[in-house]
């Protein structure tokens, strides 16, 4: 059976482009997509995974070439560009549900990673859908 229906491919995306099976790159992965209403700090990482915060940079350079900040906003941009693609919710929702307090922060981090805004990517994204 062959699927010829054009849907997005984010499901079958990994956890993150640069986990691989590092313990502690999956386990930061899962505590950062859990943002709820306080999204994870840096401090926060650290605490939760029982690192300082200079043993956690030093770990997070080490495994993924960027500091741990760098990695929560990139995993918060990955997963607000699946609910862009996936979802119908408002831009607003998307940023509170990927643990940004405003929309503009939101707009800043995601231009910055996807250089796009995240209008122009569920346009483009639901484009190539239809």
């Amino acid at each position: 059976m062959i699927d010829t229906a054009q849907r997005t491919q984010a499901i079958f995306m990994p956890l993150g482009y640069m986990l691989g099976q590092d313990p502690l790159l999956i386990k930061a992965d899962m505590l950062v997509r859990r943002t709820g209403k306080n999204p994870i700090t840096v401090r926060g990482l650290a605490h939760a995974l029982g690192l300082s915060e200079r043993t956690l940079n030093r770990r997070f350079r080490e495994l993924t070439h960027e500091p741990p900040q760098a990695f929560i906003m990139r995993r918060r941009v990955e997963h607000a560009r699946t609910l862009l693609e996936t979802t119908a919710q408002p831009i607003k929702a998307i940023a509170r549900a990927t643990g940004y307090e405003d929309e503009s922060s939101f707009r800043k981090a995601f231009r910055k990673l996807t250089l796009t805004s995240p209008q122009a990517y569920r346009a483009q994204r639901s484009i190539r859908a239809a």
